[in-house]
């Protein structure tokens, strides 16, 4: 096998992959949310654990309902975002974990994107102590991003050390001054 080859069969090895884990991301996502909507009210808060609420949330914008009221811009925002992570990491499938980190946050981005283009916002159902409140896409998205970032520091070149000065000689002290 040539080795061009070889990096062939490697690249569509981690495009199956990521698909797999994005797929995965996606149907877990849907279907936690689908259970939610049949169990719990819409506006409804519902403990869980301590600590942690399950509630029935609409969302109609982004990380703390930012451009609630543009949804052009979501979905712009999103597109881009997806777009330069599946830009980043075809030029690094190569990168251990990438391509979680990848399938994640592609995953993630398109179990929101279904739900505002089904619903008309995102179902959030995950609440820690009255903080925002979230769901799996969410945290999909956050945990591939952190794993996308890892990856990218792991291949970031090692700084180089200074290069050592040359020994001085009686001549260079001589003209020092």
């Amino acid at each position: 096998m040539s080795a061009r080859s070889a990096a062939r069969r490697r690249f569509d090895l981690a495009l199956r992959r990521t698909a797999a884990v994005a797929a995965l991301a996606l149907l877990v996502d849907q279907l936690t949310k689908r259970v939610l909507r049949e169990a719990i009210d819409r506006g409804d808060v519902v403990g869980f654990v301590p600590g942690l609420d399950l509630v029935h949330w609409r969302n109609s914008g982004i990380a703390f309902s930012s451009f609630a009221d543009s949804p052009l811009v979501v979905g712009l925002l999103v597109l881009g975002a997806v777009v330069a992570v599946l830009a980043w990491f075809l030029r690094h499938t190569d990168l251990p974990g990438a391509w979680v980190g990848a399938g994640l946050l592609v995953g993630g981005a398109v179990g929101n994107t279904v739900d505002r283009l089904t619903l008309g916002s995102v179902i959030d159902f995950l609440r820690f102590s009255g903080g925002p409140a979230f769901n799996l896409a969410d945290v999909a998205i956050i945990i591939g991003a952190l794993v996308l970032a890892a990856a990218a520091r792991r291949d970031a070149p090692a700084p180089t050390p200074p290069a050592p000065h040359p020994p001085r000689t009686q001549r260079a002290d001589r003209w020092a001054d």
